[in-house]
């Protein structure tokens, strides 16, 4: 008891301190020198060791290099500018390092450990809690370690094979978790998650955050307002609450929108894109893709390969360039083929379809369609329905292939070459009723006996 100063000289010497008045003196050069405290203490100049005793909880290093050992309580453990180490025996412990390259050791305990050097280490056995880092600079779980804090300048976080929680802090962050179900959380910031193996949950926070999910089991939270938010799928995916872009990479297919104005990517693979409510744009790459843009105005870009594009509004917009294949729309309202489209498909409640300057197919419906081919050399088939065939002057050597003749059915309207002195001839080739037209245009009727179409004025049916 009482207020001591204790002198211990040369040699490794130890000294036991109960009192906040006691005083420790050691010179340079004169040993590995402990103290055993049974209160909150920190080591005085020239002192190498502290053990934790009793009742005490926190202990404070000096700048040499320290070993620190705690009690069974939980302990705060602090080294400075030395290569340090510490040990919280039992106990939920704070380890921190300090300047320097440390080691650190928690024991039994759930037990929280600030890394501030590549140069730190921490050692966790099997069994010993649920320990977490927090760590300012670019860090890798060890071993047993099952949580990560990103803090101060630290930008980038990996896991281990535990289920991991991760938090990112302010900066852009790149977190990537490891074999197990992790729980990964951005922060503030425009962040890059990857769950990696296992069922991972991730939170991006704040900012415009990308996710790279390649399970089923995946799943993300993300808020109103958080940004422009992307994922990057393996397989099959639907877009969650307020994640605006999918992107499909590896083996994925089928990727789906929600209701919001979503980005949707395909990749060389026969996709398909389906997107939700909002003005979505989606992009099929390579590949023979679907590509639907549902409910909006939507607007969709098939690139290589034979892509089919599901259009339902007048808003939809269909982007082709030349050599990308032998594309395809399928339309609920009338339709007017764009550039380097090829064929048109009238589904739902359409009724007229057109199509344009290349060899066009044009499939009507069930209703009475309008069907006009353009100036290519075309394909034109009405399906059920009392159907008109438009021609126009120019419009190439064109094919009907299930005109129904009778004058109540089907008819060919031929208004358009009225007044223009283009003159034609109806002849019978075969079983099939030609009109050949002094510009060079053709209209084939196939399986049409001539003999039986009736003519009123400019049509004939």
């Amino acid at each position: 008891a009482g207020n001591d100063t204790l002198l211990g000289g040369l040699g490794s010497d130890s000294y036991g301190v109960d009192a906040a008045g006691d005083v420790v003196t050691e010179n340079v050069g004169e040993g590995f020198d402990a103290v055993y405290a049974s209160l909150d203490y920190t080591l005085g100049a020239n002192l190498e060791g502290l053990n934790l005793i009793g009742g005490a909880i926190n202990g404070y290093g000096n700048a040499l290099a320290n070993a620190m050992v705690g009690n069974a309580l939980n302990n705060l453990l602090s080294g400075d500018a030395g290569d340090d180490v510490l040990t919280g025996d039992a106990g939920d412990d704070i380890l921190q390092g300090g300047a320097g390259n440390d080691i650190m050791f928690g024991g039994l305990g759930s037990d929280s450990y600030g890394v501030d050097t590549s140069g730190d280490a921490i050692g966790e056995n099997v069994g010993e809690g649920f320990d977490a880092v927090y760590s300012t600079g670019d860090y890798t779980l060890g071993a047993n370690l099952e949580q990560l804090n990103l803090i101060g300048t630290a930008v980038n976080g990996f896991g281990n094979g535990l289920a991991n929680s991760m938090f990112g802090n302010d900066l852009a962050n790149y977190l990537g978790g490891g074999a197990g179900d992790d729980v990964i959380t951005g922060g503030a910031g425009n962040d890059i998650l990857e769950g990696n193996t296992g069922n991972d949950i991730m939170f991006g926070g704040l900012g415009s955050d990308s996710y790279g999910v390649d399970s089923s089991g995946d799943a993300i939270g993300e808020n109103v307002g958080e940004g422009f938010d992307a994922v990057y799928a393996t397989g099959d995916y639907t877009l969650g609450a307020n994640l605006e872009q999918l992107n499909l990479i590896g083996s994925a297919v089928n990727g789906f929108g929600n209701a919001l104005a979503n980005s949707l990517f395909g990749n060389d693979l026969a996709n398909y894109l389906g997107g939700g409510d909002g003005d979505d744009v989606l992009t099929g790459n390579g590949g023979n893709d679907i590509i639907e843009g549902a409910a909006g105005n939507d607007i969709m870009f098939g690139g290589l390969g034979s892509d089919s594009y599901g259009v339902d509004s007048s808003g939809d917009a269909i982007g082709e360039n030349v050599g990308e294949g032998f594309d395809a729309v399928y339309s609920t309202a009338s339709y007017t083929l764009g550039a380097n489209l090829e064929q048109l498909n009238l589904i739902g409640t359409a009724t007229e379809g057109y199509g344009n300057g290349l060899a066009n197919a044009i499939f009507g419906n069930a209703l009475d369609n309008i069907l006009n081919g353009g100036t290519g050399d075309d394909v034109l088939s009405g399906g059920a329905g009392n159907d008109t065939f438009l021609f126009l002057p120019g419009a190439g050597h064109d094919v009907v292939s299930d005109f129904v003749a009778g004058g109540t059915d089907d008819r060919v309207d031929l208004s358009a070459y009225a007044g223009t002195g283009i003159t034609y001839t109806l002849t019978q080739t075969g079983a099939d009723a030609v009109f050949n037209f002094s510009n060079g245009d053709q209209i084939v009727l196939v399986g049409v006996n001539s003999a039986s179409l009736v003519q009123s004025g400019d049509f004939w049916g």
